[in-house]
């Protein structure tokens, strides 16, 4: 992906003869600067080949074949980045059978795209010597960090694996996000396909098996597990669900612990036309430019909003928006809460080429106040509270970093996972066993990497001036 910085710069200059260019960097670059600076994408593509599977192709055109003979040109696409850019494949998709004999075998063996195209017929999970039968599946085994460049690996399964321990799956993919440069992100796609054949569950006695018929209709769930970076995840996994076109035989999640919109929001710039005649009492905003004795601002970008302050004692409120885009299928909080951090900067002097970081002057921390924040599917609302009486005169460069607070409320748990899910000791073949346990899991995972480094939300930069 192209890392793009989204550097604000205003132009300062020194009023004189020749004028010194000084900046005023607003970085307003979201987690998308944490994405992978590599332009291409390797693709593995593993098929649980265990006898579990058998019965979504015991009958013909099944949702499960149509499923795996749309992957194929799915995944021949270049997956394009969240601004529209583009990346390449570094290599052909690589083919894995999912699954092993006995303690002592591999977990997956590579197979040819010939081979994977078998896997819509029964002997492909069993039977022949080209495909040996295969005692149980390892999932978590196929969910491993790349040693260097961007990879994507997706899994067909119906998450039934060795002794039920989904856990290990959510431990694989929580290792995998923890080691991606908080680029990484998990899909699990849930499709409702026919089924005639064994399906296989743990119970506390230890293994057993029922018979299960659908009749012909799209009932029993198999899952497609994506792992990687979070722009691939999401381009091949809406590029799946708009091409099943399957309605509500689909449910899906993505699990994105470090970016949950695509960019970071962006300020909306109030010029002297955007105030109302209330904010027009108390501040004025230039379009152009600002002045203080020998310094002098050029004003040429919109991340900046430029204040100059009319009162110089009487608290200010101001309302401002900013533009957000949200990532479709990623599970955040409902109710979302925010946290910012203000970094309040002076004017440069001397030999100096960029606004200081304030030192000593706790004063100026009371400044500047984000608070009231209200979200909906395009954009933020919230107030900026200004303090004229904790400034001395000057221009003032305050940066206000605003984060995603997790402390409260945890992921939202959606209806479908309580709906496909079933106990180990039943015997329903139209739901998943802890399908709920392990999703709950997931989501718990999730949250946890938030809280540890909540998400960006946006950086918002104010240039204050008190005559």
């Amino acid at each position: 992906m192209k890392r793009t910085l989204s550097l604000a710069i205003v132009t300062v200059m020194m009023t004189a003869c020749v004028p010194t260019p000084v900046r005023v960097i607003c970085d307003s670059s979201g987690s998308e600067a944490d994405a992978p600076a590599d332009k291409t994408v390797a693709i593995n593509l593993y098929v649980d080949g265990t006898p579990s599977m058998r019965g979504y192709v015991n009958k013909s055109e099944s949702r499960y074949s149509q499923t795996l003979e749309t992957l194929l040109s799915v995944l021949q696409l270049e997956p394009m980045t969240f601004d529209g850019g583009n990346r390449t494949q570094s290599r052909p998709i690589e083919y894995f059978r999912l699954g092993k004999n006995g303690d002592t075998g591999k977990a997956a063996q590579k197979i040819s795209r010939e081979d994977y195209r078998l896997a819509q017929l029964p002997q492909f999970y069993g039977g022949e010597a080209r495909f040996p039968s295969l005692a149980v599946s390892q999932i978590d085994a196929a969910i491993q960090p790349p040693d260097e460049g961007n990879e994507l690996t997706v899994i067909v399964t119906d998450l039934y694996q060795e002794k039920e321990d989904a856990g290990k799956i959510a431990d694989a993919m929580q290792t995998y996000l923890k080691r991606t440069q908080k680029s990484g992100a998990v899909g699990v796609l849930g499709i409702r396909s026919e089924f005639n054949g064994t399906v296989y569950t743990e119970g506390q006695s230890g293994a057993s098996s029922f018979e299960y018929n659908s009749r012909g209709n799209p009932d029993r769930p198999f899952y497609v597990l994506l792992v990687g970076n979070l722009e691939d995840v999401h381009y091949y996994m809406d590029s799946l669900i708009n091409r099943l076109d399957f309605g509500k035989e689909v449910q899906a999640n993505l699990f994105s612990p470090y970016r949950i919109y695509k960019t970071s929001a962006q300020l909306q710039r109030k010029n002297q036309s955007d105030l109302t005649s209330a904010e027009r009492q108390w501040v004025s905003s230039p379009d152009k430019g600002m002045r203080y004795h020998r310094l002098a601002i050029r004003l040429d970008n919109p991340a900046v909003q430029p204040l100059i302050l009319r009162t110089k004692r009487d608290p200010i409120q101001l309302e401002f928006q900013a533009t957000i885009t949200p990532i479709s299928l990623v599970l955040a909080p409902d109710k979302k809460a925010f946290t910012t951090t203000i970094t309040p900067m002076t004017a440069p002097s001397g030999a100096q080429k960029e606004f200081q970081a304030a030192q000593n002057n706790p004063g100026l921390q009371q400044v500047l106040k984000l608070s009231d924040w209200k979200s909906d599917a395009a954009q933020l609302s919230f107030a900026a509270e200004i303090q004229p009486d904790k400034l001395r005169s000057g221009i003032y460069l305050f940066e206000a970093t605003t984060i995603l607070n997790t402390a409260g409320d945890p992921l939202p748990i959606p209806d479908w996972w309580g709906k496909w899910n079933s106990l180990p000791t039943s015997e329903d073949g139209k739901k998943t066993n802890d399908l709920k346990l392990f999703m709950s899991d997931l989501s718990a995972r999730t949250i946890a990497l938030m809280r540890q480094e909540p998400p960006l939300v946006g950086r918002f930069c104010y240039l204050i001036q008190r005559d």
